[in-house]
């Protein structure tokens, strides 16, 4: 009796290291790698999304650089305009102040 009560308590023994001996192999052999891909495919989104925010922050930067260039450009232009505008009312009162300053007899001269 005491040798089938060694036999099953060695096979119980050997059976409890393999069954452990297998945790631990699938816990490294397959667990570990498909985590690992998990985590390397979720970084990779997450670096994706970063990127695409960063760029996202830039087209927005460079839009509102370029409005603030069409603002200011457009100021400058119609500053010029209305520069442009003055010197022609200045000009136009000036030569109408001449026309009204010259003497009639020049008319009689030229007859």
């Amino acid at each position: 009796m005491r040798t089938n009560f060694d036999a099953l308590l060695m096979l119980s023994i050997v059976a409890s290291v393999l069954f452990a001996s297998a945790s631990v192999g699938y816990y490294h052999l397959v667990y570990l790698p498909h985590r690992d891909a998990q985590l390397d495919i979720e970084r990779a989104v997450e670096r994706e999304r970063v990127d695409a925010e960063k760029q996202a922050e830039r087209e927005k930067a460079e839009a509102e650089k370029r409005e603030e260039q069409e603002r200011v450009l457009g100021e400058r232009r119609r500053a010029e305009a209305e520069k442009r505008a003055e010197q022609e009312r200045q000009l136009a009162d000036r030569l109408a102040s001449e026309v009204l300053c010259v003497p009639k007899t020049s008319s009689v001269l030229i007859a």
